[in-house]
């Protein structure tokens, strides 16, 4: 039997700060890659939660709304802070939401694929956040979190096909980037301890997402 330690509150928590360790890191540090490893723990942890919170929904529309609204008033700080035109992750989740929604509505397995291939498809060529990898998180939680070998075995074959795109596109195998990313599967021992409590600041993490953009695009202008 296994022991069921962390509340909703306490992973987003542990997503939070691996965010932030991630994004110095990433900006500040100059691809410091071990706070970039620990980063790897908050995509996987919202991404659960996402399907969690699909499920739980009482009003999917003003869900969608805040990720939405959150996903907007970080445009501006994540772009500077980041020197990126790529969308945020709010607006990678956001779609997964509402394709979640979408799969919900079609019965036939076949157009379900072809929904599924094309939403990827159009995060990744519009520049989404975590492209289609933040949307295969997804619906992995949605569909197989109760069943430990399916999840292990899914997680890691997602992970597998996106370090096998980065390294036919980048080619060159030495570069630490291409590799952090298999870090994601250490937050599954983590999800796998949840004890199914909610969360006590049930947009917390949205909240502070452009928050902490500005207070970090705030430093990296000012003291580097």
């Amino acid at each position: 039997m296994k022991k069921s330690f962390f509340s909703a509150t306490g992973l987003k928590c542990i997503a939070i700060v691996a965010m932030v360790m991630d994004h110095i890191g990433a900006e500040l540090l100059n691809d410091f890659y071990l706070l970039r490893i620990v980063g790897r723990l908050t995509l996987p942890i919202m991404a659960y939660f996402i399907a969690i919170g699909y499920e739980k929904t009482h009003d999917l529309k003003r869900y969608v709304g805040r990720l939405l609204f959150w996903g907007v008033l970080s445009i501006v700080p994540y772009a500077y802070y980041f020197e990126s035109d790529y969308q945020n992750v709010l607006f990678t989740l956001a779609v997964g939401l509402v394709l979640l929604w979408a799969l919900d509505q079609i019965k036939a397995a076949d157009i379900q694929w072809v929904l599924i291939f094309m939403v990827c498809i159009a995060v990744t060529v519009f520049q989404f956040d975590s492209f289609f990898l933040a949307i295969g998180m997804i619906l992995i939680f949605r569909y197989y979190r109760d069943h430990s070998t399916k999840l292990y075995f899914s997680f890691t074959f997602l992970l597998g096909f996106y370090q096998a795109l980065l390294l036919y596109l980048y080619k060159d195998w030495s570069q630490p980037h291409l590799w952090i990313q298999n870090a994601s599967i250490l937050a599954l021992p983590l999800l796998h301890r949840y004890n199914g409590t909610r969360s006590a600041f049930k947009f917390g993490f949205y909240t502070f997402y452009p928050l902490h953009l500005i207070v970090l695009l705030g430093i990296k202008t000012f003291l580097f």
